[in-house]
């Protein structure tokens, strides 16, 4: 698996996004953190099996995809993703390779730096 940066600024919507290659793809982690806060209970219920299957199955990728969601436009979606990337990289540093452990540390302060937000920060 090969992780890599693609140019642009941290807060720009696609641009400074990690590459992806593998399951979890900027779009369906999008819609997944958008259903994570859904008010619904059963749309909830199920996003979080979904998550929980993507953390267990692909632990690298759902990783940076959180870490992509960390640059997205929308300051609610941020804050769940913020909350989410904290959880899994505490509960899955050991499962990530080097390579994503790096470009984790990298990118976590990048995107610290550029939020303008303090409830995201």
């Amino acid at each position: 698996r090969v992780l890599s940066l693609r140019g642009g600024s941290a807060n720009g919507g696609n641009a400074g996004t990690l590459a992806v290659p593998g399951q979890v793809e900027m779009v369906e982690m999008r819609q997944l953190v958008v259903s994570l806060m859904s008010p619904d209970n059963t749309v909830r219920v199920d996003a979080e099996k979904k998550y929980d299957s993507m953390k267990e199955q692909a632990p690298d990728e759902c990783s940076i995809a959180l870490l992509n969601e960390l640059s997205s436009g929308n300051e609610e979606g941020r804050a769940m993703a913020a909350v989410l990337a904290r959880t899994e990289l505490s509960g899955a540093w050991e499962r990530l390779t080097p390579a994503t452990q790096a470009i984790t540390k990298q990118q976590l302060l990048a995107r610290l730096e550029a939020e303008d937000c303090p409830s995201v920060a």
